[in-house]
């Protein structure tokens, strides 16, 4: 509250990326995915609310137009009330998607929020090909073989669809309770 100036005006296709895991290997990696999708479309990461960021960054963080969850569970959706409390900001509805078709979709809304429908369906579309080629691939090998998913994360699409488009036979899933994913 000391830090985050409320009177820095916001900035139209200026995002902040809130709640990234800094204990995940994949957490740069993922960022800089997103960030080139983002750029692409023309829209600007301002801050990385607290990952890899700057004091400048985070006194402007009300300088974004939306703010994007990099997670959507429980911490996730405490900091989102903080913000939105405190500083009025705004949020996507979608957390940082996982898979294609979640990808995809993310990429459309978004590019809908910010006039850029055009450019996230031709970003979509390539990565379509990309991951149809991918999956072709995977299959020569995958095809036939069996699948069993022993997991806390109740998040699992993303694996069950590749596995599928993949030809693998998914022969069980064990999801295990998890304190804090509340809803499953």
């Amino acid at each position: 509250n000391q830090i985050i100036d409320k009177n820095v005006k916001t900035e139209k296709k200026v995002v902040n990326v809130v709640f990234e895991k800094v204990v995940a290997k994949n957490t740069e990696s993922n960022f800089q995915v997103m960030e080139s999708y983002l750029n692409q479309m023309g829209i600007t990461v301002n801050c990385r609310f607290l990952c890899n960021t700057t004091f400048d960054k985070l006194k402007n963080f009300c300088k974004a137009q939306l703010n994007l969850l990099a997670y959507k569970d429980y911490t996730g959706m405490i900091l989102e009330k903080f913000f939105q409390d405190t500083y009025q900001c705004k949020f996507f509805d979608k957390q940082f998607p996982v898979g294609f078709d979640e990808t995809e979709q993310w990429l459309l809304e978004m590019g809908n929020i910010m006039d850029e429908s055009r450019t996230a369906r031709e970003i979509a579309e390539i990565n379509r090909q990309i991951y149809e080629r991918r999956i072709e691939k995977a299959r020569a090998t995958l095809k036939g073989k069996k699948l069993m998913i022993i997991t806390y994360n109740h998040e699992l699409d993303w694996i069950l669809t590749a596995a599928i488009h993949a030809g693998i036979e998914i022969a069980k899933g064990c999801i295990l309770n998890f304190s804090q994913d509340e809803g499953f």
